[in-house]
């Protein structure tokens, strides 16, 4: 029988404010400060939540302040924190120099009548000479996404013969309708801001300058086309990798939720292996299936069903005795999958990070695994950077696996407030194996050379933590099934996964790359909540790899899609070499053999 819930009854804030006035002059100051925090805290909770201007996290903030996972913002200081040095105070108070904008506009002013080795005007002694460091005036200007340029040719007619004149188009008003710069904006806006196109159109309409939502989706829907062969090659190259992280987030697509089985259709496997014909491990290619890798199935879902063909119709038997009920482990078996996941991979080829998205049906480990199969025999296994859970493991595939510190670290710092004490012990301990990997980046060190420093450094500090985890058990002072007996069994459990950059050269000691990674897929469904289809979802999938691998090697993502786009043919014959750390070189290249200048981004011109 359900229980009853009980009617929580709204507080009457002015009786509470009339009793706490008479309590103040008879409690003690100590006593009476709490209850006035509690009164006023509820009053302010109360108005919150009746504005409706609150959520989750910010409750939970109210209630229980931030969360931000920094040692510093538990109660106290860590010891040694305040002697360190503090941090040097920036250039400029923190502001940009015109340096920091190579995306702007530069433009030179000469003086109108002087030049270099001109004599002075003033003294008349002297030769006036060029500085090398010019004066600087920086201006900003607000320009909306999308804009457009109506040219209007008023015809001349002729009286007698009937023929028509008019104006040439000039060149920036000859080609495609839509700009490349347009389909670009278009892509940043929804995948890597996560604007929806129905915001962008209500944007464009307040600016004059509609852009409905259905051409915005064939505008990026067409662009993927012309640029699978890059996301193509990112694959390629990404499966020769020797780092990778992965990690996935609840995604939906609606067009799987349509395909749910009939009841008593006969159960899918749980674990069917993806196909990876295109963007996203949903199965379906941006342009029809990809050119033919080695040991990798590329057969697209639609092509699949095409060959299955309809069921074959089944003969009529006697009724059936009513079927029996099924074991808890037969249901596990038989039950097919429901939930849908954008997995986000980040691999790490020569210096190059490589990111890559797939939404669909399969886990984290599954779309890794097709991406190995990408991989070129002979090459010795990578290393796999992930959290502890079983469906981040690729099948098949052998890797050198470590687990993330920091979701062992997060543990602890969630206990913090219940046990103090212990928790800032094991806090403080992984703070100096992060400080140590930092002096490692600061220093530029090698791979190896980074191995020995967290050897010599890191190497004493998790042996005094892996021993004071097992006393806790073998001495008895944590109860194994508490929250903290479960945060050290988790570590415990995973200790040669979670140290193995004690015993790898360039191991990570954490997957917040991947997790950074996910941002980006966790904001588009923020504001955009589902996919409609999977064709959707495979562009997404396309623009959002090609817009953080950009990221990721400090590339501008609008210059490198523009470019991209408007050299499609080139990028079809040679997609390596339009690389987001390479396609500047190959940019100049063409700009020499056709004798002109490299096109800026955003100059108009197709």
């Amino acid at each position: 029988m359900k229980a009853a819930q009980a009617r929580v009854k709204e507080l009457d804030l002015g009786m509470a404010r009339k009793a706490l006035a008479f309590a103040g002059q008879v409690l003690p100051a100590e006593h009476y400060e709490p209850l006035r925090q509690v009164v006023e805290g509820y009053g302010d909770l109360l108005e919150s939540l009746r504005a409706k201007r609150t959520s989750i996290r910010k409750l939970r903030e109210m209630l229980f302040g931030e969360t931000t996972e920094r040692l510093r913002n538990l109660a106290g200081k860590a010891p040694g924190q305040a002697a360190r040095r503090a941090k040097a105070k920036p250039r400029n108070h923190g502001r940009n120099g015109a340096d920091d904008y190579p995306g702007a506009e530069q433009v030179v002013l000469r003086h109108p009548t002087l030049k270099h080795g001109d004599e002075c005007p003033d003294c008349k002694r002297a030769k006036v000479y060029e500085n090398k460091r010019p004066l600087v005036v920086m201006r900003f200007f607000g320009q909306q996404p999308i804009k457009a340029k109506v040219y209007r040719r008023p015809p001349l007619r002729c009286a007698g013969c009937g023929k028509v004149f008019c104006a040439p188009l000039p060149a920036e008003a000859q080609g495609e309708k839509y700009d490349a710069t347009a389909v670009g904006i278009v892509a940043l806006e929804s995948y890597s801001l996560g604007t929806g196109f129905n915001r962008l159109e209500g944007f464009q309409a307040c600016l004059g300058v509609p852009m409905p939502a259905a051409t915005q989706w064939d505008l990026v829907n067409e662009g993927a086309r012309k640029l699978e062969p890059v996301y193509q090659e990112l694959l390629r190259q990404g499966a020769g990798a020797d780092q990778f992280y992965n990690d996935d987030t609840p995604n939906r697509i609606l067009e799987l939720d349509q395909k749910k089985p009939a009841p008593g259709s006969p159960p899918e496997p749980a674990q069917a292996a993806p196909d990876l014909a295109g963007p996203g491990a949903s199965g379906v290619g941006v342009s029809g299936p990809a050119p033919s890798v080695q040991t990798a199935s590329l057969q697209t879902v639609t092509q699949r069903a095409a060959q299955d063909g309809p069921s074959a119709p089944t003969q009529p038997s006697a009724p059936a005795k009513p079927p029996e009920k099924p074991s808890k482990a037969s249901k596990k078996k038989k039950t097919k999958r429901t939930g849908q996941y954008t997995t986000a991979i980040v691999a790490v080829l020569r210096g190059h990070p490589i990111g890559l998205f797939f939404t669909g049906r399969n886990h984290a480990g599954e779309n890794l695994t097709e991406v190995l199969k990408l991989r070129v025999a002979g090459l010795p296994p990578p290393k796999q950077m992930c959290d502890g859970l079983d469906r981040n493991l690729p099948a098949d595939f052998q890797t050198i696996l470590g687990n993330c510190l920091a979701h062992g670290r997060r543990k602890f710092f969630d206990l913090f407030t219940h046990w103090p004490e212990e928790c800032r012990y094991v806090l403080e301990g992984l703070a100096e194996v992060y400080r140590t990997d930092a002096q490692a980046k600061e220093l530029g060190l090698s791979a190896q050379e980074r191995l020995r420093l967290h050897q010599a450094q890191s190497g004493p500090v998790m042996a005094r933590l892996k021993a004071w985890m097992d006393a806790q058990f073998l001495e008895k002072k944590v109860e194994p099934n508490s929250g903290l007996g479960k945060a050290i069994k988790y570590c415990r459990k995973r200790w040669e996964k979670l140290t193995l950059f004690l015993r790898e050269a360039g191991a990570p000691l954490d997957n917040n790359i991947a997790e950074r990674a996910l941002k980006l897929t966790i904001r588009h469904r923020n504001n955009s909540l589902f996919f409609k289809t999977l064709r959707g979802a495979a562009v997404a999938d396309l623009f959002m790899s090609l817009i953080h691998t950009c990221q990721l090697n400090e590339a501008n993502p609008f210059e490198y899609l523009v470019a991209l786009l408007r050299h499609a043919e080139e990028l079809k014959a040679s997609p390596a070499d339009w690389m987001p750390w390479n396609y500047r070189q190959t940019l100049t290249g063409l700009a020499l053999a056709s004798g002109r200048t490299i096109q800026k981004a955003d100059d108009g011109t197709g």
